[in-house]
């Protein structure tokens, strides 16, 4: 038996080539070339030469007729489009093997954006610039024709203060919606503010749920919730605890309202003043 490796396929007759291809294809010149050489314009066929056939009259499923090219500057290799049928490029469901930027063809060492230094504009950058510029100019004329509703809406009040300050006047059923939302917001932040509380279970129906700010302070409102029948003095004081006020200076409470702030007595409870979803201010 013999030792040696029996050879299988055969090499290109391309001399540049000369690789040993396992499927070589064989031209009409009756020599076998790879998959890469095998056109006409590749190899620079002896038949065409010698019969004088223009290659751009031959139909496109002729095997004379020259590959597409990649569309990188100096590569030789077929586009990745070169080996789809004609009547595959007419499927309308088909994704065509091109560059999604430049809409141009290229091999597969040079498909990706980055191999052949695309310069084209990226479609959804320019989708994005195009919204981001209608946005702009629509800010621009509702600040020049609704200059009030522009204010209201870079106002940082509660959204049912907010949206009732606005110019439209808002119906009790909307201004109802608002005040329920933001009281399913603070539920899922909101502390016990009394400490005495923490751990206990306490009827959604027996709490109110505010956001608590200090004027003039550098501290981020904080959400807590006390029960209806807690008495706002004392309700004052434990806020005070947990902003780290002292009781050198008297403190505040105030609720916020439409066209301001309204001081709350400490002689009552908190459900005879405020409702779920109140902002209160604590001022000195």
């Amino acid at each position: 038996m013999s030792s040696t490796t029996p050879e299988i396929g055969a090499h290109c007759s391309l001399p540049s080539c000369n690789i040993n291809d396992f499927l070589p294809i064989r031209c009409r010149c009756d020599q076998l070339f790879c998959r890469e050489h095998i056109r006409a314009d590749f190899h620079s066929c002896s038949v065409i030469q010698t019969s004088g056939v223009d290659i751009n009259d031959l139909g496109s499923s002729s095997s004379l007729q020259p590959l597409q090219k990649c569309a990188a500057s100096g590569c030789t290799k077929p586009s990745l489009e070169a080996f789809v049928s004609d009547e595959a490029k007419g499927d309308p469901h088909r994704v065509a093997a091109v560059c999604p930027r430049c809409q141009l063809s290229f091999c597969v060492s040079h498909r990706d954006i980055s191999a052949h230094s695309c310069t084209a504009e990226d479609p959804k950058e320019s989708a994005k610039a195009e919204v981001s510029k209608k946005n702009a100019t629509a800010r621009q004329l509702l600040a020049k024709h609704f200059p009030q509703a522009q204010t209201n809406s870079s106002s940082k009040l509660n959204p049912v203060v907010a949206a009732a300050s606005g110019s439209t006047p808002m119906t009790a059923k909307k201004a109802a919606q608002l005040r329920q939302i933001q009281a399913m917001k603070l539920r899922h932040k909101a502390q016990p503010g009394d400490p005495r509380d923490k751990g206990k279970v306490v009827a959604l129906g027996d709490k109110l749920h505010v956001l608590v700010s200090l004027e003039g302070g550098n501290v981020e409102p904080k959400a807590f919730w006390f029960r209806k029948t807690a008495g706002t003095g004392k309700t004052l004081d434990l806020l005070g605890t947990h902003f780290g006020l002292t009781g050198s200076q008297p403190t505040y409470l105030h609720k916020k309202v439409e066209d301001g702030t309204e001081l709350l007595q400490n002689d009552k409870n908190l459900e005879e003043q405020i409702k779920d979803g109140d902002e209160l201010v604590i001022k000195r």
